[in-house]
């Protein structure tokens, strides 16, 4: 989680694979590289490297020796990659050095690619200041539909659910000057790949403050996928008690549903493909706020 720092390390061949380099304890070039993060995107960041030396592979060996490989670097890396383009996401942004002749120090710059410019911008989904606006817009949205808050309920599935709920709850009260309670819920003790480990699993804490019956409930998650998590959180709530109704509020909707499940109120819609994720992140839990679309690539 560093957000610069400086990589010291030998490069040479590597003893274990004669077709690539390796950080090594001997016969190795003096290899120093400074890194600064730029943005990060949930599990991968855009980062700024620069050579104090110049070693064969020296990025892509030395971000690897520390544990984040370039993305798409299947000789140094994972065979996983977030983006769809042709070999590593690496680009030379600018070349310097000092004529040996002359002394002048030489510049060169280079425009990002295309391919990769399109794929950082189309990875954030949603900046904090989206995210906001989407968890008024919804707070409203509530109110309206359900013409005030009288007998409403959000409960949060955790994780990211739990925070959401907290913040639609808070922005409801600047609304009505009534916050609905809320309740978190862990339906992980619901899913169909747990149901077979134990006749009786153990039952993990989940929140309710008041009694559910009677009331309108209002479950809240980060991202609709196949509607599977949300089947399982109907399930555990009618177990607790006798809801009045049960609404659905999702901070993204991206598609690809397995079951008849639709939100009641969507942040944001985001057409994906199977193969992408969507990250959402969060200050309470992530210590940042964001929304990002990643892509994994088997090979």
């Amino acid at each position: 989680r560093e957000e610069e720092g400086v990589i010291h390390g030998a490069i040479g061949r590597s003893p274990k694979d004669r077709q690539k380099m390796a950080v090594v304890r001997e016969n190795g070039k003096d290899a120093t590289t400074k890194f600064r993060v730029l943005e990060r995107f949930g599990d991968y960041t855009l980062t700024e490297c620069r050579l104090l030396t110049g070693r064969t592979h020296q990025i892509r060996v030395h971000m690897a020796y520390i544990g984040h490989p370039v993305a798409g670097d299947r000789k140094y890396g994972s065979k996983k990659c977030p983006f769809s383009i042709e070999g590593q996401a690496l680009h030379s942004k600018v070349l310097s050095f000092v004529h040996p002749r002359t002394e002048e120090k030489m510049e060169f710059t280079a425009p990002l690619p295309e391919a990769m410019k399109k794929k950082i911008e189309k990875t954030v989904l949603m900046d904090a200041d989206g995210v906001r606006r989407v968890i008024t817009r919804i707070a409203h949205e509530i109110v309206e539909r359900n013409k005030g808050v009288e007998n409403i309920m959000l409960v949060g599935i955790r994780t990211r659910g739990v925070p959401l709920a907290e913040r639609v709850a808070d922005e409801i009260e600047k609304i009505e000057k009534v916050r609905p309670p809320v309740g978190v819920l862990d339906i992980t003790l619901y899913r169909d790949d747990l149901s077979t480990m134990a006749y009786q699993p153990v039952v993990r804490p989940t929140e309710m403050p008041v009694d559910i019956s009677g009331r309108t409930i209002i479950l809240v998650d980060d991202v609709l996928f196949t509607g599977r998590t949300i089947r399982s959180a109907l399930d555990a709530l009618i177990d607790m008690g006798r809801p009045r109704s049960i609404q659905l509020a999702v901070l993204v909707d991206r598609g690809h549903r397995e079951l008849p499940i639709r939100a009641d109120y969507v942040g944001k819609n985001v057409p994906t493909a199977a193969r992408e994720i969507v990250s959402v992140l969060l200050s309470e839990l992530d210590g940042e706020e964001k929304v990002v679309l990643g892509e994994f690539l088997e090979e």
